[in-house]
């Protein structure tokens, strides 16, 4: 989440975003506004993430940021692609994998 919010704060105040934040810890305790008076929040669970990009209109010329984990990352690009986003329009940062722990950090195992 640091990393969609330091993007969205670095946005000209003018200009409007939609940010779709995959969080399991339930939307109702999350904030709804950040960034500009034009950015909205919304947050999801992971299985609410493919219907609602499904479901977003984002213009041709839209810039898209993707930050999270691996497989997310690619899925969402693949939708936004087919969606009609340009794939160059498109930076994306996995930093990491559900299926790995990152063992730099001594994160468990979940598997």
């Amino acid at each position: 989440m640091p990393a969609a919010f330091a993007v969205l704060d670095a946005l000209p105040a003018h200009m409007s975003a939609v940010a779709l934040l995959v969080t399991s810890h339930g939307a109702k305790s999350r904030p709804t506004v950040a960034g500009g008076h034009g950015t909205s929040l919304l947050w999801l669970d992971h299985e609410g993430i493919v219907d609602e990009l499904n479901d977003l209109y984002l213009p041709a010329d839209t810039a898209v940021y993707l930050f999270g984990e691996r497989q997310l990352v690619r899925l969402s690009e693949e939708i936004l692609v087919e969606d009609g986003i340009d794939r160059d329009a498109v930076t994306s940062k996995s930093y990491r994998r559900r299926d790995q722990p990152n063992a730099s950090h001594e994160e468990p195992s979940f598997n």
